[in-house]
C-alpha cells in the first residue's frame, strides 16, 4: 500500500513537471529565435485597435541601445503557452515586432496585444503566449520613447 502511494505521487509529480515544461516559455527562447546577426534589421510598430479601424502610432527601426532594450525586456520575461483557439482581451494597443535580414527577408515576427498575450511566428514555432511580465508594455513604451 505504501509502495502504491508513492508510485502514484511519483506519477503525480511527472505529470505536473511535464505539463509545465511543456506550457512554460522562457523569454531567452524568443531572444534567440530573433537574434540572428548585427545586420538583422528590427521594426516596432505601435497600433491602436478598434472594431473599425486600426490606426499607427509608432513605426520605428530599433537602434543598438533599443535592441538591447529589447533583449533584456525577453530575458526578464516569461511566457504560457495558450492551447484554446480563441482568447479575448482587452488592451487596445498593439505592437508588431520583426526581425528582417539584410535581404530584407522576415525571420521572425512577435505580435504582441498590449501586455496580456502575443503570438510568436518564427519557424518552426508558431505560438500563443500569455505574457506573464506586468511591466511588458511599460518596457515596450519605454523602447519607444528613444525614437521621439
Amino acid at each position: 500500500m505504501k509502495n502504491k502511494k508513492i508510485i502514484i505521487l511519483s506519477l503525480l509529480l511527472l505529470i505536473f513537471i511535464a505539463k509545465y515544461f511543456y506550457l512554460h516559455v522562457n523569454g531567452q527562447q524568443i531572444k534567440e529565435m530573433m537574434k540572428n546577426d548585427d545586420a538583422t534589421i528590427i521594426e516596432l510598430v505601435k497600433t491602436y485597435e478598434t472594431s473599425e479601424k486600426s490606426d499607427v502610432l509608432n513605426n520605428i527601426k530599433l537602434n543598438s541601445e533599443q535592441k538591447d532594450m529589447l533583449e533584456t525586456l525577453f530575458e526578464e520575461s516569461d511566457f504560457k503557452k495558450i492551447i484554446s483557439k480563441t482568447t479575448r482581451y482587452y488592451d487596445k494597443d498593439r505592437y508588431m515586432i520583426t526581425a528582417k535580414n539584410s535581404n530584407n527577408q522576415i525571420y521572425f515576427r512577435l505580435e504582441s496585444y498590449g501586455g496580456e498575450f502575443i503570438l510568436v511566428d518564427s519557424s518552426p514555432n508558431h505560438w500563443k503566449l500569455k505574457v506573464l511580465n506586468e511591466n511588458w508594455k511599460s518596457k515596450l513604451e519605454e523602447i519607444i520613447a528613444l525614437s521621439q
